[in-house]
């Protein structure tokens, strides 16, 4: 009768090496192993619910009730609208920790509070907490008994997390789509989207206006939702209504901006921007990319109507938003030659990393590229080619399927010669060769192969070619 179940006796496996866990490192690692979706290529009407995720945090008696939300969803820049505005939240004086995805480097990346990581002291006091009382947790449904995923424990660790440093915000960014996302389980003061385009189809769907349904599912009733510029009519249209049925109060970038222009260096972005009231305004802000002005924009939108700031505080708010930083976005973290990173892996991220390389480096340059399966591989490669000399093929890492000789064909169907090297280290080595020294590297396509790539500079940073 005592028998436990097979969920019972993996949570107490969980609560075991919790318990012996002496790195945060080793916690991420546990939460790893388990069920990840990230990781599955195909998808049933099981894969993505929020049932389970309700339940951890009846559990947990509802930690995301400690403090304030701010959702954002969107296809591209998330991480950067997210960062910025909790970087106007802190300047103004409050905590403001944020949830993204993914990490660079270190998991740590993914939960941070005010710009900076939380203690490995305080994440591993959380973690033994949480996985103490998982051992507790089953659930069961239709489909049977089914243990958290990777997303849903990383999830509630955050909002753990915040609750135990006492955040009086936190910025959540959705993972994947919005509707399903296991963070839409929250009722935030705000949800804001950021540019859509067509991503994640075989999962989110192939229209425009689906992969928009699927992201404007995170707008509550009666919540204010703050739309981003729009690049497609449809999607715009579609995040209107559905803000129109939740009767939710709707902030529209795009009907408050007459021009922007955005200059780009080493150092930053400035951003130009000329308001419908005719106000003039300039940003000059510590993240790297002309379109990182829409992102930051977008982020001073959303506090000013959510705050109503003085002047005085609608200029600290601007601060924060300059003051903010975000890896892996235009960051240019070498010299002789300089190596650029970004993680743009969408036919539009693509389009404004190429605009933001042709003002730093308009000569051109030296590409390592390679992306998962599932992208527009082809819309991709044919943005890319006449910008590159040389162009290397790689591994986008190994947590997502990829077949980089696939991609090599891709480009050789348009002209192209590009060579392949799977290993990102020796990629890397292989473009320093071609470059002399002197030409310049973009590496991007995907944000786990640049993980690696910037994993191999750090281990050579005390070398006289990198920037001290």
């Amino acid at each position: 009768k005592r028998k436990a179940s097979y969920l019972a006796q993996q949570l107490k496996l969980w609560h075991d090496i919790a318990m012996n866990i002496t790195s945060v490192d080793q916690g991420f690692q546990q939460i790893e192993s388990l069920v990840n979706l990230a990781k599955k290529h195909t998808y049933t009407n099981r894969t993505y619910r929020l049932e389970r995720m309700h339940r951890l945090l009846d559990f947990f008696d509802h930690p995301e009730k400690s403090f304030r939300i701010i959702h954002v969803a969107g296809s591209k820049g998330k991480g950067s609208t997210a960062r910025s505005i909790a970087g106007g939240i802190t300047e103004c004086g409050f905590t403001a920790g944020v949830y993204a995805s993914p990490h660079l480097v270190d998991y740590r990346e993914r939960i941070t509070m005010n710009g900076e990581f939380f203690s490995d002291e305080l994440i591993l006091r959380v973690m033994n907490k949480m996985f103490a009382k998982l051992e507790q947790f089953e659930y069961r449904d239709e489909f049977g008994t089914a243990a958290p995923t990777t997303f849903e424990v990383l999830t509630l660790l955050a909002l753990l997390i915040f609750q135990e440093a006492q955040c009086d915000w936190a910025v959540l960014e959705t993972g994947l789509g919005g509707r399903l996302d296991a963070t839409n389980v929250v009722t935030p003061d705000m949800s804001v989207i950021t540019a859509l385009e067509l991503e994640h189809t075989d999962v989110l769907g192939d229209t425009i206006e689906s992969i928009a349904r699927e992201k404007g599912g995170i707008i509550k009733p009666g919540v204010p939702v703050v739309c981003g510029m729009q690049s497609f009519p449809e999607a715009r249209e579609t995040i209107l209504s559905i803000a129109e049925t939740q009767k939710s109060p709707v902030v529209d970038l795009q009907s408050l901006i007459i021009h922007t222009e955005s200059f780009v260096s080493t150092e930053g972005t400035e951003i130009q921007v000329i308001w419908s009231t005719g106000k003039q305004e300039t940003l000059y802000l510590s993240i790297g990319g002309v379109f990182q002005g829409e992102n930051a924009l977008l982020a001073l939108v959303a506090l000013t109507h959510l705050f109503q700031p003085s002047p005085r505080y609608r200029k600290k708010i601007i601060k924060g938003i300059e003051k903010a930083t975000l890896a892996g976005r235009c960051q240019v973290i070498a010299c002789n030659p300089d190596i650029m990173i970004d993680g743009a892996h969408t036919e539009k991220s693509i389009q404004g990393v190429l605009e933001t390389w042709n003002q730093l480096y308009p000569t051109g340059g030296i590409l390592i590229f390679g992306a998962v399966e599932g992208k527009n591989h082809r819309a991709m490669a044919k943005q890319l080619i006449p910008h590159f000399a040389h162009i290397i093929i790689s591994t986008p890492g190994t947590f997502k399927q990829s077949d980089p000789q696939g991609l090599v064909e891709v480009f050789k169907e348009l002209d192209a010669h590009p060579i392949l090297e799977r290993n990102p280290t020796q990629a890397l080595q292989k473009a320093r060769n071609l470059s002399n020294g002197t030409t310049p590297i973009l590496v991007t396509g995907s944000f786990y192969m640049i993980s690696e790539i910037v994993q191999a500079l750090e281990k050579e940073k005390k070398e006289a070619s990198l920037c001290p």
